[in-house]
């Protein structure tokens, strides 16, 4: 018995001698009045690392009694060094406080490459807009949004109606991806970013650059990649409502967007909706007639993890604007009205996620998605017309992608996408003074088909040093148009007329198949950790759209057709970039050359008259563009963004039209006190002389923008950040030569007074 109880007294003693050793570090993170989940803590003398919870708590075990050196670091935050001694069995709390790094690292997750990673390890040129930047906006549009970036303007046939030029290319030789998924949106106006609430976006990528090789025909000038905000999944049941609210004085602009979020450890919602009402434009010679708009948006995604690592994502969204008005100019006189009756597009996607499935083979995605787009159009082209044109565009399409770690140092994703495009359309037009309707399809019936198999290698040739990424893609396509004779059909006075036909306006059954072949080589070469190059080279291709091939627009002003017989444009694309990321100062700089063949153009059959669709035999677009943040002290920060391009037809030795003249953006952000940030800003555009023939020149401007942030305020249970500001401080007077190119006497706005409130209930 003796002996039994020495024995179970040596184990107790020695059960508390190991449980004294233990000892544990824990405490809160959050930045502002924000809780931090996913903050990497890493122990140098463990050589371990460990992450906060969606609480942003963390709790670490110590065996022993000493020293440690505990770093928390976030992307976007700066980093947070604690020396911290601790004793044998004490709990030791340390509680931390992340200030957001003004300078941008490169840290941000990008997808571009059709795979996550870091915005530093790119070797394509990106800009990449934040959540808080779009949260700190109050743009009418993406467009606007996106045109404070360099080598990005803005491209506007009304307020609502606007897109982008990268690099003096726009519209078709850019590809608009929402959540991965195109959106065709073609049109003869400036409508291909309309059609989205800036409050659902949680991010935006803006790819300078042939990248056919991943996204197939299209990306011959570059793509842009709209990620919508995602539910979360916490390990225990929330509900989180939150309310935005905004205000513009330029046309009486109010905005209002409800979201809530949803969810518990294997399912979480997001669900939101929005309204808004502009009048008209207001600009420093007065109102801008007919620019006024209404749109709505509602908007819910759902993801679920039934197993583990399975995850099923299902979304839909639905945009409606209503009474959008396009101020006169070219296709129609100046004197005409015209105006979106309605432009909505409606879509629903559903994804399905296998992640781990072997030690090499770590995600495999299929995603399938359903998207129709519909506009009515009412034109007035003088006191006794009114045309209506309208049009259905339906998309459907899948993509197979895995994502494969051969080695520590190499990474492949493969896969093949589909997608096509249906297109139909008509048009009435009636003669108030004849009593004479004319029905015609100004685009014939038609349908783009596209399936590409593409790949992609990216290999760390030397650790932390140097990368190489290789990518291919092979697509078939295939385009087809029904029979069209217009008109179909001519009513006089009640009386329906079939026996008529217009051979200029009318198509022949058509089916035309293209092969392409495109591909990317970059190196990323890194001088440090602080310091890098990097060269990007790419063989592109895309196929002319529908609308290039069949267009037909005769609204009494300009008539503008389009070219069944146009060539495919391929291309070779360079870029060669110089970048520098570190806590004080972020630059980058960015020469590239872009040598085209078969561009296709609007070239000037009849002068004043008409213009058609033609191929430009050779053409070459060089520049560079540049930006920097550069951190003075604390948090205040000076910035700055330059773009400069030059277009040239080299089979006439000509300038291309629509080249934006060479721009910069020059600001300061500086903190008012803790809780508030201030922003001023210059936007300089220089004189446009180099252009087409057929083109107008439009002089230089510079305007002035001052807006004020505050940080996000705890009030009871709620978050509330506020913005406001003034932009164009002056109420200059200026065109913008993208917006005016066809003719379109349009200013842009004056003065805007505005106001925005967010606040979040958690």
């Amino acid at each position: 018995m003796k002996h039994k109880f020495y024995i179970v007294l040596i184990i107790i003693i020695s059960a508390n001698f190991m449980f004294a050793q233990k000892s544990f570090v824990e405490g809160k993170i959050k930045s502002d009045v924000t809780l931090l989940k996913n903050v990497e803590i890493k122990i140098d003398e463990l050589g371990s690392q460990y992450f906060s919870d969606e609480n942003g708590n963390y709790k670490i075990e110590l065996n022993s009694s000493g020293n440690y050196t505990l770093v928390f670091s976030h992307i976007g935050f700066n980093s947070v060094t604690k020396n911290i001694f601790v004793n044998s069995n004490e709990n030791y709390e340390l509680n931390i406080s992340l200030e957001p790094n003004i300078i941008g690292l490169g840290e941000a997750i990008v997808q571009s490459s059709r795979y996550d990673k870091i915005l530093k390890e790119s070797v394509i040129p990106i800009e990449f807009i934040t959540k808080d930047k779009i949260d700190n906006s109050n743009f009418i549009t993406l467009s606007d949004l996106a045109s404070n970036n360099s080598g990005i303007t803005l491209i506007k046939d009304a307020p609502w109606g606007t897109t982008i030029n990268i690099r003096g290319l726009s519209k078709q030789n850019i590809i608009y991806l929402l959540d991965g998924y195109r959106i065709e949106t073609s049109t003869n106006l400036s409508a291909g970013l309309s059609m989205l609430n800036l409050n659902d976006i949680e991010n935006i990528e803006l790819v300078k650059g042939g990248i056919s090789s991943l996204y197939g025909s299209g990306a011959t000038g570059g793509i842009i990649n709209i990620k919508s905000k995602e539910p979360e999944f916490v390990n225990n049941f929330f509900l989180h409502p939150s309310f935005t609210s905004s205000y513009n004085s330029v046309n009486n602009n109010f905005c209002n967007n409800l979201s809530l979020s949803t969810g518990s450890k294997i399912w979480s919602l997001i669900f939101s909706g929005f309204y808004r009402n502009a009048d008209d434009i207001k600009t420093p010679n007065g109102i801008l007639e007919n620019s006024s708009f209404k749109d709505e948006s509602v908007n819910g995604k759902l993801r679920i993890t039934p197993i583990e690592n399975v995850e099923l994502n299902f979304s839909y969204n639905k945009y409606s604007a209503y009474d959008v008005g396009l101020p006169g100019g070219e296709p129609f006189p100046e004197t005409a009205k015209a105006k979106y009756i309605f432009a909505k597009r409606e879509m629903l996607n559903g994804e399905i996620y296998f992640y781990n499935i072997s030690k090499y083979l770590t995600k495999t995605q299929i995603k399938y998605y359903h998207q129709i787009i519909k506009r009515s159009v009412e034109t007035r082209p003088n006191a006794i017309a009114v045309t209506n044109p309208f049009a259905e565009h339906t998309m459907d399409g899948f993509t197979i992608q895995s994502d494969w770690i051969l080695s520590n140092s190499n990474i492949l994703i493969a896969g093949i996408d589909y997608w096509q495009r249906k297109y139909e359309g008509e048009r009435k037009t009636t003669n108030n003074k004849t009593n004479i309707i004319t029905v015609d399809k100004p685009v014939p019936d038609s349908k783009f088909r596209n399936l590409g198999i593409f790949a992609s290698d990216e290999i760390e040739l030397i650790s932390n040093k140097i990368s190489l990424t290789f990518s291919g893609r092979y697509d078939l396509i295939n385009i087809t148009n029904d029979e069209t004779k217009n008109p179909l059909y001519i009513i006089s006075n009640g009386v329906i007329n079939t026996n008529v036909r217009n051979d200029d306006a009318s198509y022949s059954a058509y089916d035309e198949n293209n092969k392409s072949f495109s591909g990317n080589f970059g190196i990323l070469y890194k001088l440090n950790n602080e310091i890098d190059f990097t060269f990007n080279s790419a063989y592109t291709f895309r196929s002319p759209s529908l609308e290039e091939r069949y267009q037909y627009i005769d609204l009494g002003g300009i008539k503008y057709f389009g070219n069944p017989n146009l060539e495919p444009e391929k291309g070779i694309s360079l870029d060669a970039g110089f970048r520098v990321w570190n806590n004080n100062l972020n630059f980058k700089i960015n020469t590239f050359l872009n040598s085209l063949s078969n561009l296709v153009i609007d070239e000037e059959i009849f002068v004043d008259s008409l213009f058609q669709k033609q191929n430009v035999g050779k053409a070459r677009l060089y520049g560079f563009d540049m930006s920097f943040d550069y951190n003075i002290y604390s948090n205040n920060s000076f910035y700055g963004i330059a773009s400069y391009v030059i277009g040239k037809d080299l089979t006439k030795d000509e300038y291309l039209p629509q080249i934006p003249p060479m721009n910069f953006i020059i600001g300061s952000k500086i903190e008012i006190i803790n809780e508030i940030n201030c922003d001023v800003s210059a936007n300089i555009f220089t004189d446009q002389d180099k252009i087409s023939n057929d083109e107008n020149r439009t002089g230089g401007y510079t305007t002035f923008d001052f807006s004020i942030h505050t940080k996000q305020i705890s009030f009871l249970k709620s978050l509330i950040k506020l913005s406001a500001g003034i932009e164009n401080i002056f109420n200059k007077a200026y065109r913008n030569h993208l917006s005016t190119f066809r003719g379109i006497n349009l200013l842009e706005p004056g003065r805007n007074i505005f106001a925005k409130i967010n606040i979040e209930i958690k």
